[in-house]
């Protein structure tokens, strides 16, 4: 059932330096190989490394929005289609830490907007249902929908209906959060007038708690929302409607009570980004987009939210969809939960200690902690490879660096990222 190639790729590419969050963020998306095949790869954001990429050679295509990423047993969940099993719809769970398939189930229906409430372990989503349908002369149908709560059953890939809106005949892509505190769901969702309301159910029973139009001018729209545990917001992209790059792009908080969208920090970066393309760190406190800029060049955005300062914004090549960083940490922590995996990869408690001194350093560098066998690489800030040594002892690595123009570096030890700053 599972044939994954394993490898890793270490190629750094920065656009600059911004000053450094405290710890390391995981981002879990799919990109597209070579020959189209489907890839699930892991990019740590504040460094711009791919850190980890698995080729998934028995998914053909998969369910845009139907992705979702469990936070206690850092699994990455994928609804797509396989031709190994005739071309049905299949629902997959990924451990990333061992790239094992640990669930397979056929599914007969989509969800989309998946989000994972941390608190209850569960896997949430907004599915639809039809409503009204007309069937006309020519045997054409025409059908009416509407939008309903579920649940998603990962062990059979059944959706469990928790509440039906028959009232909410749709929403916009992207713009599903959860408050996994206390278990609501936010969304933008349109109403039977057309208009954009922005939802807040309860998703243990689905009640609606508040509904209020979004307070837009003609010609804006909000997207790309997600939610912030620490400081109890939801964050989304403000937009201007227009051709690539025409349009205003702001960081907004959204106020869930009255609709109301107050513009934080502008992002004249952003010309535009695929639906679905935010995530929030928890533990950080970042907001991360996937945009596109003027000449269709992907990038992954990183805002500290609090201080309104951008922090990492690296192009990154090919496609990079269904993204969904890693809380698993955070989850532990806010939630008790004790089967978060015990080797966390991007948790620096657990991985191996490397002192690099001096930092900053103008002639030589000394690593200590580096385990033998392992290779250091440096990269420059255009993310090529400067220089690789295999670690033949673990009595430490001597780099020498007086050759190197001043400025910042990333040291690759094995699968940990180091920055260091070469100076005169």
């Amino acid at each position: 059932m599972k044939n994954l190639t394993r490898f890793f790729v270490l190629l750094p590419v920065l656009a600059g330096f911004f000053a450094p969050l405290s710890g390391q963020i995981a981002l879990h998306g799919l990109r597209s190989g070579d020959n189209q095949e489907i890839i699930l790869a892991t990019f740590e954001v504040l460094d711009g490394i791919w850190i980890d990429e698995d080729t998934l050679d028995f998914v053909d295509a998969y369910v845009v929005g139907g992705t979702g990423f469990d936070q206690i047993n850092r699994t990455y969940y994928l609804t797509g289609l396989t031709s190994v099993f005739g071309g049905q719809m299949n629902l997959w769970g990924i451990d990333v830490t061992s790239d094992e398939v640990v669930n397979q189930s056929v599914v007969t229906e989509t969800v989309s907007g998946i989000q994972h409430d941390m608190n209850s372990d569960r896997l949430l989503g907004l599915g639809s249902i039809i409503v009204d349908s007309t069937q006309y002369d020519t045997d054409w149908w025409m059908y009416e929908y509407a939008t309903r709560l579920v649940e998603v059953d990962t062990e059979t890939g059944n959706l469990i209906e928790i509440a039906a809106f028959p009232e909410i005949s749709g929403y916009v892509v992207g713009t599903v959060a959860l408050n996994s505190d206390n278990g609501n769901l936010f969304f933008v969702g349109i109403d039977a007038d057309f208009n954009q309301r922005l939802y807040t159910l309860d998703s243990f029973t689905g009640e609606i708690l508040a509904d209020p139009i979004l307070q837009l001018e003609p010609e804006w729209g909000v997207n790309e929302l997600t939610y912030s545990h620490s400081e109890g917001k939801i964050y989304g992209i403000h937009r201007e409607f227009g051709g690539l790059g025409e349009g205003e792009m702001h960081l907004a908080a959204l106020d869930a009570e009255t609709g109301a969208v107050a513009d934080l920090l502008p992002l004249p970066q952003v010309a535009a980004f695929s639906p679905d393309a935010s995530e929030f760190e928890q533990t950080e406190g970042a907001y991360i987009l996937m945009y596109y800029d003027v000449n269709f060049g992907r990038h992954v955005l990183a805002v500290d939210a609090e201080a309104l300062e951008v922090v990492a914004d690296h192009p990154i090549n090919g496609s990079f969809t269904e993204m969904h960083v890693d809380n698993s940490v955070f989850a532990a922590t806010a939630y008790g939960v004790s089967n978060v995996a015990d080797d966390h990869p991007f948790e620096a408690s657990n991985l191996p200690y490397i002192y690099m001194y001096p930092n900053p350093a103008s002639n030589r560098v000394w690593l200590e902690g580096v385990s033998a066998a392992e290779q250091v690489s440096i990269f420059d800030m255009q993310g090529q490879r400067l220089e690789a040594h295999f670690v033949r002892n673990a009595e430490g690595v001597n780099l020498d660096v007086s050759n190197f123009p001043v400025g910042i570096y990333s040291v690759v030890v094995g699968r940990q990222p180091l920055r260091l700053v070469v100076e005169r």
